[in-house]
């Protein structure tokens, strides 16, 4: 199925949280920020070949071309298992967005085209697609669909565009409307909300940054168009109308081009008419001498033994024109070689250019009775040709061409037959039929000119690069930087490079280099890597079975390269390597001959068994040498001794019986016991807990970004222990002894515990990710969250959360939703998310891959889930200021005076003498 045209195709994705964007027009390709597979592929397609490409975010890429009459179809290395379709699906079609949204069409296995979808919550879009969609006869009608950044996205039926994009988008879609524009094709970014429309007039739209505007405004001018300049991107190369010939009873004033020839003037019709009356006057005089002339000629020459000259074909005398029967009368060329001067006088008499004299003919042999006297001084040959329009013939270097007639009027009627006299100047001793035969218009012009064809190269010749010479100092400094950057082994010094041979090989060695390129490009799926490596002949060890060894580290390759011990000098071999689909190892695989099912090659990745990588090829076409490093023999570091650099991670189980151990234990139960929150989960039982140790220049990363940290004053490194929840696939931490990682791609647990975390990787989990605030790593100091994002095996009834060591640094704290962000604010180190608005518990989010590396692995028990009830979200306290009241003086209240004393109670008594008795 043609893919659509359009004036310009582009295209926006995202890469290393920077845009990235490819522009295809007549103008050429251009591109910025894309994958280092992707430049190569490009530099190699013309403008008509590339058919169709899409980016998207974090490197992924699509492209679509046409090479030896075949369309064929390239993809990044990783975007297979996000379409979930397979490595040998025929894709016709593919839109990219963001995370791992697509849009596609696929030719399925009867023939029929396919369309298959991954949209993520885009919820509408699907609605409007599958209604507009389900009665289309042919994909085709279906102009374009984009996927851009934060849900948005646009498409196109029949030349009707539905979007959400924004009201931006919207108005420009209505001024483009009332002007009486359509909407050719739409790109949307996956990193912001960026757009781009091209209209059906060559004229484009956009809402973009300067510095990709002025890339897009460039290359996407109508003079650039891929329509008016003639893309032959659906339809291979132009084929140009084939010019009908003219037929042969088609006069020649019927076609469009030729001219109208102007009426003769009568005057110059009676002299032309004159003229050629006297010129055949003087042909036939001329015709009979030269007759007589041959007959004496054969007779001397069948006298003397010679062989007989062939009898001349007698030329017929040309019609006589007259006044009333004018005719066009083209400049008929005579050739006439020498003559005798009898022929000379008759050439004069008839008023045309005098002829040169001729050169003495040489004497006869002595031995020969014939009169010299008799013999004329030179045979003539005389030959007539006819053509309506005069062509020059070729001559040899003997012969001298003389017009005997003057230019003549052009006059409207069909030309009589041209006259050629060909008279060689000088007699051959002995004549001979096949060398006086005049040669025809056919033989010369089918007698082309050999190709010259170079023999085939049989051997391999060696060259060595001038660094001085414009021709060679781009290859040489290439392979220098190579040689540079994959010096890495710490305990040998870099040694100074010698010399620098390139490489010729034999004819046949390159041609079943390049048939095993184009076979494994003709595999629908996975294009063909090709890596300059560097490699030696003397290694033994085989790490991976019986295979050709190379590594992108030159010092490793230094190891196994063997030279005499009196030899100051070693070399290493730089060779092109053709990996194709390669099966990536962690660990030693010493029995296989061959690659996996599938594959190959084998990519031996640093980590587990490897402390540098190894790349394996089991095929003698997938390699061939290129350069030879000639170098000096690389010294040793000082005697000191240095321990051993931990390269790979390990991971130990915690004891909490024994005394080294139970501290950390106890720290880790209690931290995540109390992040336990989720009311609507039971806290669950730990059955166990690993510390991990990483590999040493993870932790020297970590530890010099702590440092830079605390050297901003009032702000310290802020670290914390936090919790990481992350899908896995293996059995890590099931049983007491499993502590080992499997080295699987597909285990974001054990990817994390061997690279630690990776920004670029934030959107790679099975999980459909919600960024609240933008991509980056996010952490939680609610273990009850964490756990939302693991999975349980199904062989298996335990979680796995990471508890990691994050340093905050300074933190912007955030309320609000901001999916937008790439990075935190200005004076910031990351963001503080709090819950009361937005979210119901906090989050931390960090932006580099050295703020964060995991500590420990806590393996617990699936958590029991009772029926969720409504949880109330709480409610953000706003402080209220005191209102402060004046102190007034007030007068002093009066007091009460005090109540009386009660009245004794009454008693029996009797008073005598002054005294009481009771």
């Amino acid at each position: 199925m043609p893919t659509p045209k359009t004036h310009y195709r582009i295209s926006l994705g995202e890469l290393g949280g920077q845009h990235s964007w490819i522009i295809h027009s007549a103008k050429g390709i251009t591109w910025h920020n894309i994958p280092d597979e992707l430049v190569t592929l490009l530099k190699r397609l013309t403008v008509n070949q590339l058919l169709d490409f899409s980016l998207g975010s974090d490197g992924r890429w699509y492209v679509k071309y046409r090479q030896k009459g075949r369309e064929k179809h390239e993809l990044s290395p990783s975007l297979w298992m996000d379409l979930n379709q397979g490595s040998n699906v025929k894709l016709d079609r593919l839109t990219l967005g963001p995370d791992a949204d697509h849009w596609g069409v696929h030719r399925a296995t009867d023939g029929s085209y396919q369309r298959f979808r991954s949209i993520g919550t885009r919820d509408r879009l699907a609605r409007l697609m599958d209604s507009r969609t389900d009665k289309l006869k042919t994909n085709n009608q279906i102009g374009f669909v984009a996927l851009g950044f934060n849900g948005d996205w646009a498409f196109s039926v029949h030349g009707q565009v539905e979007h959400r994009c924004g009201k931006p988008f919207q108005n420009e879609l209505t001024s483009g409307k009332q002007a009486q524009k359509r909407v050719s094709t739409v790109a949307l970014s996956s990193l912001a909300r960026l757009w781009i429309i091209v209209w059906e007039d060559g004229t484009i739209s956009h809402n973009l940054p300067i510095n990709i505007a002025n890339q897009v405004e460039d290359y996407c001018q109508l003079q650039h168009s891929l329509k008016t300049n003639g893309d032959q991107s659906n339809s291979g190369r132009s084929k140009a109308p084939k010019a009908k010939p003219p037929r042969n009873n088609q006069p020649a004033s019927t076609t469009s081009t030729q001219k109208q020839q102007p009426v003769p003037n009568p005057t110059q019709t009676t002299n032309t008419a004159a003229t050629l009356s006297s010129l055949a006057n003087a042909t036939q005089s001329l015709a009979r001498q030269v007759s007589q002339t041959t007959n004496q000629q054969r007779n001397v020459a069948s006298a003397s033994g010679a062989q007989t000259l062939p009898k001349p074909t007698p030329v017929p005398p040309p019609p006589v024109q007259t006044a009333a029967n004018t005719a066009p009368v083209p400049k008929a060329p005579i050739t006439v070689a020498s003559t005798s001067d009898q022929q000379r006088n008759v050439a004069s008499a008839s008023g045309t250019q005098a002829l040169p004299k001729p050169t003495l003919a040489p004497p006869p042999a002595a031995n020969t009775t014939v009169n010299a006297a008799s013999v004329p001084k030179a045979p003539i040959a005389v030959a007539s040709t006819s053509s309506q329009q005069p062509t020059a013939r070729p001559v040899s270097a003997r012969y001298t061409t003389l017009p005997l007639v003057p230019k003549a009027p052009a006059i409207t009627q069909p030309a009589p037959q041209a006259i050629t006299l060909t008279i060689p100047q000088h007699a051959p001793r002995v004549a001979s039929s096949q060398a006086n035969r005049p040669i025809s218009r056919v033989e010369t012009i089918s007698a082309k000119p050999r190709v010259y064809v170079p023999p085939k190269k049989v051997s391999t010749t060696l060259r060595q690069l001038d660094p001085a010479d414009w021709n060679d100092s781009y290859e040489y400094n290439k392979i220098v930087r190579l040689f540079q950057d994959g010096w890495k082994h710490p305990h040998k010094r870099y040694p100074t490079i010698k010399r620098i041979l390139s490489v010729s090989l034999p004819g046949h060695l390159n041609e079943s280099y390049q048939d095993y390129k184009d076979d494994l490009e003709t595999r629908n799926g996975w294009n063909v890597k090709e890596k300059e490596t560097t490699c030696s002949a003397g290694r033994t060890f085989s790490r991976f079975g019986s295979g050709i060894y190379t590594s992108s580290v030159s010092s490793k390759a230094d190891d196994y390269s063997i030279t005499s011990s009196y030899s100051p000098n070693k070399f290493v071999i730089v060779a092109k390597v053709a990996l194709g689909k390669g099966s990536i190892q962690y660990r030693t695989t010493e029995s296989l001959t061959a690659p996996p099912l599938g594959y190959d090659s084998v990519l031996g990745e640093p980590g587990i068994d490897l402390n540098y990588d190894d790349q394996a090829v089991y095929k003698n076409e997938a390699i061939r040498p290129a350069y030879v490093i000639i170098y000096e023999r690389p010294s040793s570091a000082p005697p000191v001794y240095l321990p051993p650099k931990k390269l790979s991670t390990t991971l130990r189980r915690l004891d909490p019986f024994h005394w080294r151990d139970k501290s950390e234990y106890d720290k880790i139960v209690r931290l995540f016991e109390s992040g336990w929150k989720h009311p609507h989960k039971q806290r669950p039982k730990i059955k166990r807990i690993l510390a991990v140790s990483l590999a040493d220049h993870l932790n020297d990363s970590y530890q010099a970004y702590k440092a830079k940290l605390e050297e901003r004053d009032g702000w310290g490194a802020n670290e914390k222990l936090l919790f990481h929840g992350t899908p896995r696939h293996c059995s890590l931490g099931e049983a007491e002894g499993c502590i080992d990682l499997c080295g699987s791609t597909a285990c974001r647990l054990c990817l994390i515990m061997a690279q630690s975390f990776l920004v670029s990787k934030v959107c790679s989990s099975d999980r459909p990710p919600f960024m609240r605030f933008g991509s980056g790593i996010y952490t939680s100091s609610v273990s009850s969250k964490a756990d939302d994002y693991t999975n349980k095996l199904s062989t298996s009834n335990n979680k796995v959360v990471i508890v990691a060591r994050v340093a905050l640094g300074k933190g912007s704290v955030c309320y609000r939703t901001t999916q937008h962000l790439t990075e935190p604010p200005d004076g910031c180190d990351s963001i503080l998310g709090e819950a009361g608005i937005d979210l119901n518990y906090d989050e931390q989010v960090l932006f580099k891959d050295e703020a964060i590396r995991p500590a420990f692995v806590v393996i617990y028990e699936q958590p029991v889930v009772s029926p969720r009830f409504p949880v109330t979200r709480p409610t953000a306290l706003r402080p209220t200021a005191l209102r402060p009241t004046a102190l007034r003086p007030t007068a002093p209240r009066p007091t009460a005076p005090p109540p009386p004393p009660p009245p004794p109670p009454p008693t029996n008594s009797s008073t005598s003498g002054g005294c009481i008795i009771m």
